[in-house]
């Protein structure tokens, strides 16, 4: 009789999870300021938690970290917005002036490359891959840019993140005991335990990719400003951003200013080449190990691998969620082969 109830418990848990993922999954276009409030609630509560333990309310933590959080926003704003809206500013009036050097450039190759002797089928497999290529950065460039007009386009619902990630601050711990509750107990502590090495490669990937973002940023901005290369922030910002994108996004970051570079002189994309592998270097030897350390856990053939993969099928989005989703799955395959044995040799 009781395996009958368990059995029975257990089928309405899993009909009625099913049931919330349909949901979910029919509404999923208004669900993006809760992502979006669940990620930065996400971020913030370490901070909140250190201000409760330390005997501050759990509201006045919250405020206190928004608090923070603003100025340092604002701050970045009032000393960094104008700069970055002049070189904007300046790069539209130059698009012209490099429109002009591109097309320059693009006839001497096109030139070096019709002179040069290859043979009568390899020339055409040539040509088709460069058609490929071009194809392919220009969907890419194409997925940015329907990401951040995406973005602006829902605007209105990035404006109330914030009070949806102040609630979420507000009832965390509570709503951590309300999931417990839904967890049998035979199962608990596995869960558990199992959950938090989850939070332990989330908060490798999210917090410390983006803390070496950040660090990538100001070091490329002040290397290219030092080597004299125009539009230093904006590049700067550029590969900060893609740098969340492991591997992949160093080598795409380092594009636009290799390419501004080679506008000038070889001599300057070669010093920008060697700018972007000593940053490179700097973050995978150093930066790396220490803020994100083997929180991770998976080898570089399989970051790769699962990145290609998540590409592929989602694009831009697949390629930043690849590695955290296959860093998941791997703590829960773990976790649950773990599971089997235990019950194998109980039996």
């Amino acid at each position: 009789m009781y395996d009958m109830r368990r059995k029975l418990r257990m089928a309405i848990l899993l009909i009625t999870g099913l049931c919330i993922i349909f949901f979910l999954w029919m509404v999923r276009s208004i669900l993006y300021p809760f992502v979006i409030a669940l990620a930065i609630a996400y971020i913030l509560n370490p901070a909140v938690c250190v201000l409760t333990r330390r005997g501050t309310p759990r509201i006045p933590s919250i405020l206190m970290v928004y608090a923070a959080l603003g100025s340092v926003i604002g701050l970045v704003a009032i000393f960094l917005a104008p700069t970055v809206l002049l070189e904007l500013n300046n790069f539209a009036a130059r698009i012209p002036d490099f429109t002009l050097r591109v097309q320059a450039l693009a006839e001497d190759l096109r030139t070096r490359y019709d002179s040069v002797i290859l043979p009568t089928t390899l020339r055409p497999v040539i040509d088709e891959s460069i058609a490929e290529m071009e194809i392919k950065l220009q969907l890419f460039v194409r997925d940015i840019f329907n990401g951040v007009i995406s973005l602006m386009t829902h605007s209105i619902g990035l404006l109330i993140t914030p009070i949806l990630a102040f609630y979420l601050l507000n009832d965390w711990e509570g709503i951590g005991q309300k999931a417990k509750e839904f967890i049998p107990i035979a199962w608990r502590r596995e869960f558990l335990l199992m959950f938090e090495e989850i939070d332990g490669v989330l908060s490798g990937v999210i917090r410390g990719q983006a803390t070496i973002g950040l660090f990538v940023m100001l070091l490329v901005s002040l290397g290219l400003h030092l080597i004299g290369l125009e539009f230093a922030i904006l590049i700067g910002i550029f590969a900060g951003l893609l740098d969340v994108v492991p591997y992949f996004g160093a080598v795409v970051g380092a594009i636009p200013a290799v390419a501004l570079a080679l506008l000038y002189s070889p001599g300057l994309a070669l010093k920008v080449v060697l700018l972007f592998f000593v940053v490179h270097q700097l973050e995978g030897s150093i930066l790396a190990p220490k803020i994100i350390g083997g929180n991770v856990g998976l080898h570089p053939l399989t970051v790769v691998f699962v990145m290609l993969a998540g590409g592929e099928l989602w694009g831009l989005l697949g390629l930043l969620l690849a590695v955290p989703a296959a860093a998941i799955i791997k703590v829960i395959a773990r976790h649950a082969l773990g599971w089997m044995l235990e019950q194998a040799e109980s039996r």
